[in-house]
């Protein structure tokens, strides 16, 4: 991280926030999601590839940091500033945490256009998926959903595999119709918890 701006003590996170000499600034707009945690970048790193643990670990570090119950006595200008960072640091976080917002995220960061994730060209998938949607409306028992769950959960851990093969190949074509297919697995395990 680099240093403060104000005292020039070294910050302990990426943040803009200093609990030495109390500073506390916005964050850039040029800072990504992984910037804010201090994730690697670098091209050697792939994005996908996360762990969850370590993610949440520097997302408490960074949130304790600015976190506004710590600013509420600094002022309202400090105390907005912290508002606004908590937010962010909330946002980025639910992002990265979840394999699908992260892959959107990060075919943003590469120009994929987000509305083209959400184009179904594939006839075979789209059979498959109104396959296992009549399977979940037809069971007739929480052994059936069970299983159908069960299914369901091997694709999206395969896809997710996919996925994190595609970026790490930078092969954001790829990457795009394995987000659109986890989209829909997703969908399928939303409607089998909803039985």
């Amino acid at each position: 991280p680099p240093p403060c701006p104000s005292c020039g003590s070294h910050l302990p996170t990426a943040l803009p926030t200093c609990p030495n000499c109390q500073y506390i600034a916005p964050i850039s707009s040029s800072m990504s999601y992984f910037n804010y945690f201090g994730l690697p970048t670098n091209d050697a790193a792939n994005p996908f590839t996360l762990d969850t643990q370590d993610l949440r670990r520097r997302f408490l570090q960074a949130q304790r940091l600015c976190h506004p119950d710590a600013w509420a006595q600094k002022g309202k200008r400090e105390l907005a500033l912290a508002s606004a960072q908590s937010s962010q640091l909330n946002k980025a976080y639910q992002t990265l945490l979840s394999p699908l917002e992260r892959a959107h995220y990060i075919l943003s960061l590469h120009g994929v256009d987000e509305s083209e994730t959400e184009k179904l060209q594939d006839e075979e998938f789209i059979m498959q998926v109104m396959d296992a949607r009549q399977e979940v409306e037809e069971a007739s028992d929480a052994s059936e959903i069970s299983r159908i769950k069960g299914i369901n959960k091997d694709r999206i851990d395969s896809t997710i595999k996919e996925l994190e093969s595609n970026i790490g190949e930078n092969n954001w074509e790829a990457a795009r119709r394995a987000t659109v297919r986890l989209k829909y697995w997703l969908g399928i395990e939303s409607a089998a918890k909803e039985w």
